[in-house]
């Protein structure tokens, strides 16, 4: 079963790296959100296995999505 990863970064080439290293580790690329709103949306859409994450966003905060992503849907390693 592979393993499902949203990206969380609002520079689209980092973005696009890091999408690319989870997938060279096996992880498919489900979304790549660029702000703190999109994180959690993504999130309630695609259930992610795995959170890579940009602690600083232009629009919001990474540590934040992440917050609002376990207190809405649940812990995500």
């Amino acid at each position: 079963m592979m393993c499902h990863a949203l990206v969380i970064e609002d520079d689209y080439l980092a973005a696009d790296y890091v999408a690319a290293l989870a997938e060279v580790a096996g992880a498919a690329t489900s979304e790549i959100a660029q702000t703190e709103g999109a994180a959690v949306e993504a999130a309630r859409k695609g259930r992610p296995d795995i959170i890579l994450c940009d602690v600083r966003l232009e629009a919001g905060c990474g540590r934040a999505a992440v917050a609002r992503i376990e207190a809405e849907i649940g812990a995500t390693p």
